[in-house]
Order: C-alpha cells, then sequence, then structure tokens
C-alpha cells in the first residue's frame, strides 16, 4: 500500500505475471468518502500480453475484490472452524461485511448459521 496523504489517499498496487498472462490490480482507499455514496474502497483490474505488454482489458473490479476477500475468509472459516461449530459471527458493517455475510452461506451452507453485529 502507498501512502498518498497520511490518513486520506493510498493506492494499492498488485501486480500478477505468468507465463502466458500479465495484470494488475489498483486498489484506492479513500477513508473520507465514508457516508458520501462513493465507496472508500475503488479497484480497478488491467489486463496486459506478456509477451507485448499491450493492455487487453480494463475493468472495474470492485466486485471481484469484495468476493475474494470474503472467500479465502470463507475458505479459512472451513479448514480452522471448531468441528461441529454452527455459528459464525460478523462485526462489522459496509461492502465487506456484506460480501462476508453471503459468501459462507453459499460455501457452507449445511454448516454455518451467520449472524451480524
Amino acid at each position: 500500500m502507498v501512502t498518498i496523504e497520511e490518513g486520506k489517499r493510498y493506492l494499492g498496487i498488485m501486480p500478477a505475471v505468468a507465463e502466458d498472462a500479465m495484470g494488475l490490480k489498483l486498489v484506492s482507499f479513500y477513508p473520507g468518502n465514508a457516508g458520501t455514496g462513493v465507496p472508500t474502497h475503488l479497484a480497478t483490474i488491467i489486463l496486459c500480453r506478456p509477451d507485448t505488454g499491450e493492455p487487453l482489458a480494463v475493468m472495474d473490479g470492485q466486485l471481484i475484490t469484495e468476493m475474494r476477500t470474503a472467500a479465502v475468509s470463507a475458505a479459512v472459516t472451513k479448514y480452522l472452524a471448531t468441528p461441529g461449530s454452527r455459528v459464525l459471527a460478523l462485526l462489522g458493517s459496509g461492502v465487506q461485511a456484506k460480501a462476508h455475510l453471503v459468501v459462507p452461506t453459499l460455501s457452507l451452507p449445511q454448516r454455518m448459521l451467520v449472524s451480524q453485529f
């Protein structure tokens, strides 16, 4: 995470390179956007040709960011939860909390009763 202006503006840069694919995700974090109708976290995904660097696609990355983060939490919950546990408590609110409410119920429907506080 790059701090652009302490407490106000941040930018996360996440590159990924493979033999047949290349891209990056940019995530901006503007805490001052809270309550304004503009999300505090905005994400953009850029895919490029690995052999030439030419951009192939520029996509909004908000949904994939929300779902990926929640999916990691669900995977950890699945494998690290105490056997037989049936309740998952979520603390917080906002976009991430909503994604964390949906994903575990999809991946662990028979095991989880999800409660949000």
